[in-house]
């Protein structure tokens, strides 16, 4: 899982030589994976300055109201990459990540998520100017389930 999560392109061959097993082995457990839901996909890292975007971080107050509509606006919205719901902190509800070309299509997205969400109090806005990491598993974070995930696939 490091090694798929470092790079999900690596040939099942590279990572049955680190693994010391063979290649038609790793690959049974990649496809037991995606079967069993534990990887659900595989993604690029891109840079999106380098795109001409800008990435920001939007925290918001739902107001508790219209909740599924929110996040299902949230997820057809082609500016939103992530949302997430915290637990415990008392200022904002949902930590949203966007990306535009300008400040102008943020402020568009702003106002098209006020007309439709009255309730929404933003709580603060963030430019994002650096993205050190995204979409890795920290080494030796699968290290404990290993053996867990190993009992699992073999005993399908």
């Amino acid at each position: 899982m490091n090694l798929l999560s470092n790079n999900s392109r690596i040939e099942y061959k590279e990572i049955a030589g680190k693994l010391k097993m063979s290649a038609n082995a790793i690959k049974y457990r990649i496809k037991n994976l995606e079967e069993s839901g534990v990887i659900k996909g595989y993604t690029i890292s891109i840079d999106k300055r380098k795109l001409g975007y800008e990435f920001y971080n939007l925290q918001i107050r739902t107001g508790n109201k219209n909740e599924e509509f929110l996040k299902n606006f949230l997820r057809d919205n082609k500016h939103v990459t992530y949302f997430y719901r915290y637990l415990g902190n008392e200022n904002w509800d949902l930590d949203i990540g966007l990306i535009v070309k300008n400040s102008e299509e943020l402020r568009e997205f702003i106002i098209s998520l006020r007309e439709k969400f009255e309730e929404i109090k933003i709580h603060d806005i963030y430019v994002v100017l650096e993205e050190s990491k995204g979409n890795y598993a920290p080494k030796g974070v699968f290290q404990d389930e290993t053996q867990t995930l190993k009992t699992k696939i073999n005993n399908k």
